[in-house]
């Protein structure tokens, strides 16, 4: 038998060579596949719209790069880790706005640019990604139903902004952001009442708004609505973007032989009015494929969002137990007997070790239901608290953890438990680790935690800690949440 012991296994290693290393780096295949698609569709589209320009290429290459490395680190992190910095990058964004106003980048008639030297950009085109996410970082932030000032913080932060890009002034990005902060606050759950209220308001202010646009910003609007109120002005744009799509047809002329785009009849056609391109070259076969790959992406990308919205389980403790319902455990078995086991077992078997994973309903841990009992402070009277299907366990099926030790294997339990009626329950796993270690009379017990150890009344660390001692503090006030049932544990395995 190895002497290594489990902890001298690290779990922050790749995957053994039994298991696909993509798998690993990249969290969700088909998503990242259709970004990759759409991204080289856009490539190609941006060569053909810029007159074949190959450094424009080469810049837009360095930059999806550049993302899809952010990407895919992000998305190794846990939401919790960066919820706070999307939060408070609302003033980065902020900060930039008014610097611009204050400041504009030489050389540009508008104040919209920050130049930085080696390159230039928007503020207010970041803003399209970071107040979305602020806003929903900042309504997440407590598990607490959101209040009525949170949705009036929420929108008045998007107007700020949007108001600050106007003044730039930009009138299509501000509406673009405002739009792009609000879908967030309402998929968030907006109350109809307050929407109601929006739009009253709205309505009551939209003459004032119109009658200080300046001239050009309202011809722009009329020209949105109807691009032949001025054909050969503000609608010029529009119309040949209408040109080239609808002379495109169904199969399109040919990639690079757009007659709008390649004579430049289209307006920065490389970036505004590339869909013109697509439109022409293409057709109606390249605008259905474009839109195919793009509802492909969304319904991933909703369908990764309900997933991890169902396995946000409940987080009402008692006495350090999570109360567990009937929807509730059905995630738990999920997440505890395949998600974080097999990872667990791979990352074991990915550093030496012969790991294997099992569930404690497989015929290992019989379990009773748990009820919690807790003395109220004024009436000094016993209430049982039930805290739904969580259980203690009462029996162990030694052979089976027997056998894994004489073949070397490390097994990595996850902590449920079965009655006598099959019902599942989730046990605390500090409870199903001091319950082993009793039945298997291990000579060592082993907790991990986060925080520093066990506090005194003082809140100060105790250092040691004898039997009688832990009695006496396990039934003390000030002993509470996640460290009580390690307490009681180690009790019970002693």
């Amino acid at each position: 038998m190895s002497k290594r012991t489990p902890l001298d296994y690290s779990i922050n290693k790749p995957l053994s060579k039994d298991h696909n290393p993509l798998q690993y780096v990249i969290k969700d295949i088909p998503l990242f596949i259709s970004l990759i698609l759409i991204l080289s569709f856009g490539l190609l589209m941006l060569y053909s719209s810029s007159g074949q320009s190959l450094a424009m290429v080469s810049r837009q290459f360095i930059y999806i790069l550049g993302g899809l490395a952010i990407m895919t680190f992000v998305s190794h992190l846990k939401p919790e880790s960066y919820k706070n910095i999307l939060m408070h990058s609302y003033w980065l964004g902020f900060l930039m706005l008014i610097y611009v106003l204050i400041n504009p980048a030489e050389g540009y008639s508008t104040s919209r640019w920050i130049d930085l030297g080696f390159f230039s950009f928007q503020p207010s085109e970041i803003l399209r990604l970071i107040l979305p996410l602020s806003l929903v970082a900042y309504l997440c932030r407590k598990e607490s139903k959101i209040k009525f000032s949170d949705w009036f913080l929420t929108t008045f932060a998007a107007l700020l902004v949007s108001y600050l890009i106007f003044e730039q002034p930009d009138l299509g990005t501000s509406l673009i952001v405002f739009t792009s902060g609000m879908i967030p606050i309402f998929l968030a759950g907006l109350p109809l009442r307050i929407i109601a209220s929006y739009l009253l308001i709205i309505a009551f202010i939209s003459p004032y708004v119109w009658s200080n646009l300046l001239e050009y910003q309202k011809q722009r609007i009329l020209t949105y609505f109807d691009s032949n109120v001025d054909p050969l002005g503000d609608g010029w744009n529009i119309a040949q973007s209408q040109t080239a799509i609808g002379s495109g047809g169904f199969f399109g002329k040919g990639y690079l032989q757009g007659t709008q785009s390649q004579l430049n009849f289209i307006p920065e056609s490389h970036s505004d009015f590339i869909f013109s391109v697509i439109g022409e070259e293409l057709g109606l076969l390249g605008i259905a494929f474009l839109f195919v790959v793009y509802s492909f992406i969304l319904w991933r990308v909703f369908k990764i969002g309900l997933m991890a919205q169902s396995k946000n389980i409940s987080t009402q403790f008692v006495e350090g137990l999570r109360v567990t319902d009937k929807e509730t455990i059905k995630v738990v078995e999920e997440v505890l007997s395949k998600d974080i086991n097999s990872e667990i077992v791979e990352s074991i078997s990915a550093s030496g070790g012969k790991a294997i994973g099992i569930s404690g309903t497989a015929n290992l841990i019989s379990a009773t239901k748990l009820n919690v009992e807790i003395k109220d402070s004024d009436s000094n009277i016993e209430r049982i608290i039930d805290i739904g299907f969580v259980g203690k366990p009462n029996k162990l099926n030694k052979d089976i953890l027997t056998n894994f030790i004489k073949n070397d294997q490390i097994p990595v339990i996850s902590p449920l438990g079965k009655d006598d009626n099959n019902f599942t329950y989730n046990i605390n796993a500090d409870t199903v680790a001091g319950f082993i270690a009793g039945e298997l009379q291990a000579s060592k017990l082993l907790l991990l935690t986060d925080v520093p150890g066990v506090l005194d009344q003082n809140e100060k660390l105790i250092s040691s800690i004898t039997l009688e001692e832990a009695e006496s503090i396990a039934v003390k006030d000030y002993i509470s949440g996640g460290m009580k049932p390690k307490i009681d544990t180690c009790i019970d395995a002693m």
